[in-house]
Parts: structure tokens; sequence; C-alpha cells
């Protein structure tokens, strides 16, 4: 008996499809480095309070609020580790003045209760001694 062997060809349609799919990755990943050149060159710093963490299939996730100019902001970041106790807790978050949206949480920085709120445009910079007692 004679084996036929059928030959796996990509029709157009799929290479269109395959495409179409890296061409919208490659965009996400340009817009995601280009946010994150932004945030780096050209930034602020606020004050933003987590108030709940939502599980997801690759993590959880962290959300908070901010305000910049009497405007609410939400933001939330992934994490590995559930912790319930961050939920209710302030932390420094650096954002993009242009885009508010652009930001980043920095968790090892709980914001002291001492400090009420922060200046309705943000903070230029932070004196870390002053803020949380020490170098960072």
């Amino acid at each position: 008996m004679e084996r036929t062997k059928q030959s796996k060809k990509i029709s157009k349609k799929q290479i269109k499809w395959i495409i179409i799919s890296v061409l919208l990755i490659l965009g996400l990943v340009a817009m995601n480095l280009y946010d994150n050149y932004l945030l780096k060159n050209d930034y602020k710093y606020t004050i933003g309070e987590i108030y709940e963490i939502r599980g997801t299939r690759s993590g959880y996730i962290p959300h908070l609020k901010y305000y910049i100019k009497n405007k609410e902001y939400d933001a939330g970041f992934r994490i590995r580790e559930p912790d319930k106790s961050y939920i209710g807790r302030r932390f420094i978050i650096k954002f993009y003045p242009p885009n508010p949206d652009n930001c980043d949480i920095f968790l090892n920085m709980p914001v002291p209760d001492s400090i009420k709120e922060a200046p309705i445009m943000g903070w230029d910079s932070i004196e870390f001694k002053n803020l949380f007692g020490g170098e960072r």
C-alpha cells in the first residue's frame, strides 16, 4: 500500500492573520516602551490609595485611585502574591503630567499618616530623607 503525504500548506488568509497578529503585538510592545520612556523623562509624584485587589489568571492586580488637578484616576498593577494589607494604604505614585494615566506605583514607599495629601499638581521631586526618614 502506498502512503499518501498530505502537505500542510498555510493559506493566504492564515498568513494575513499571522502578520496582523504579529504587527499588533509589536505595536503594543512599542507603545509600552514609549510610555516607559515618557515616564522616565518627565514625571511628578502624588499619592495613590489601594482600594481593592483582584485576582486574575496571571496574578493579582491592586487597584488604586489618585488625584491630579482634582480629577480622579484609576490604575492597576500586577503583583505575584496577594497582600490584603495593601487595601486602604497609600503609596507614592509617579505619573507623566501630560497623561496622568501613564503612571507607576512604588509599593515599597507607603505614605506616612503625617502627610495628608499631595499638591494638586503633584510634587516635582520627593525629599526621601524628610518623607521617609532615610535615604532610598
